[in-house]
């Protein structure tokens, strides 16, 4: 409201409502700010509440993707073990060993035929010791090898894809 004043009363009332106006904006501006601050909590509070449900649903996920793939595999060892069971159930005179040992030679067949299915491979090269495929056990003297050389095959190693599995146990020439 302006009240016309002879003197300086205009202006005075002028001056009055802009400071009230800004006083208002103030206020106004002040709560606006609490009220952004407000929301942004909330929005911050479910934020981390989403990261903590995903972190949650991907432990879960990975432990079920781990049991899926452990099921796949030791579902198919377990018709390896059948295979030994029956090949070891027979009763086997002096005469049948022969085919026993057959059996046995076709159930390790299988065995290897299952770990291939996984992209398993035995390793192939025993020629010289490799610390990255190799684990020596022994050094020995050997006029017929070379230092470094591999003597002796312990254990078989094995490969999945390109990464050791087992390290190869061998015997090393001095």
């Amino acid at each position: 409201m302006i009240v016309v004043d002879e003197k300086n009363g205009v202006e005075e009332t002028v001056r009055e409502q802009q400071a009230t106006e800004e006083v208002k904006v103030a206020v106004d501006g002040q709560t606006g700010c609490e009220r952004e601050l407000v929301q942004l909590k909330e929005q911050h509070a479910r934020t981390v509440a989403d990261f903590d449900n995903y972190r949650k649903r991907m432990a879960k996920e990975q432990i079920a993707y781990a049991q899926a793939v452990q099921a796949r595999v030791l579902g198919d060892i377990l018709a390896v073990v059948d295979d030994f069971e029956r090949a070891l159930s027979q009763d086997v005179s002096h005469d049948d060993v022969e085919s026993w040992l057959e059996g046995f030679s076709l159930i390790h067949a299988s065995l290897m035929k299952m770990l291939e299915k996984y992209d398993v491979k035995p390793m192939t090269e025993y020629l010289s010791f490799d610390p990255h495929f190799h684990e020596a056990i022994a050094q020995v003297e050997s006029a017929d090898h070379t230092n470094g050389q591999i003597v002796e095959v312990v254990q078989q190693g094995y490969l999945i894809g390109d990464t050791v599995l087992r390290h190869a146990k061998v015997v090393v020439a001095k």
